[in-house]
């Protein structure tokens, strides 16, 4: 996908627009890449995906996750540990990539405004990889996946149905709800 084709990213809330601008694009591009930068001098970084809360960028065979301030400018540093926990929880049943270490930012560094919301997954923080960092900007560190497009279209009936029902029981035992995901196929866990 084009990047410079991104218009318009929402805000947590959903109750403000932002018109995103290729200038806009390409400074959010540049904030991950100095904080990456800042974090791991010695790595070579190749952007593979940018949205309106994130950038993530590929060094060997990792994935780094940057969140971003919002579009008004402000950080909801209890949804990136949210989202740490969660996906350390599927990675370790093989719904998400693993997490290597998360980097939470020292709360004493940050400059920008916090949004108030609260943590819901607190029950599961330790089972997260942990750092602090003295990055202002959350880093999610995470295995690369090596994604099929057709691997789903391939399976039997008999087999969709029992990666469902797989997906269902890893759901309910973790009382989540799926809602902003994609299927997707990884060849090197099937």
């Amino acid at each position: 996908m084009d990047l410079s084709t991104l218009w318009v990213c929402y805000s947590d809330t959903m109750s403000e627009v932002e018109q995103v601008t290729p200038q806009t694009i390409e400074a959010r591009k540049a904030l991950a890449f100095q904080r990456l930068q800042q974090l791991f001098p010695a790595k070579v970084f190749r952007p593979i995906g940018l949205g309106s809360r994130a950038a993530v960028y590929q060094s060997d065979r990792l994935a780094y996750k940057v969140h971003l301030p919002s579009p008004s400018g402000d950080l909801n540093l209890p949804y990136y540990s949210d989202e740490a926990a969660i996906l350390t929880l599927l990675g370790q049943e093989g719904l998400a990539p693993r997490i290597k270490t998360y980097l939470e930012p020292d709360p004493s560094t940050i400059t920008l405004p916090l949004q108030p919301t609260q943590r819901l997954f607190t029950e599961f923080d330790h089972l997260v990889p942990k750092e602090i960092s003295s990055n202002e900007q959350a880093v999610l560190v995470m295995d690369m996946v090596n994604f099929d497009p057709d691997g789903l279209r391939k399976m039997s009936s008999t087999q969709k149905f029992a990666e469902l029902q797989r997906i269902k029981a890893i759901a309910a035992k973790f009382k989540l709800e799926f809602g902003d995901n994609e299927f997707v196929y990884d060849k090197e866990r099937h």
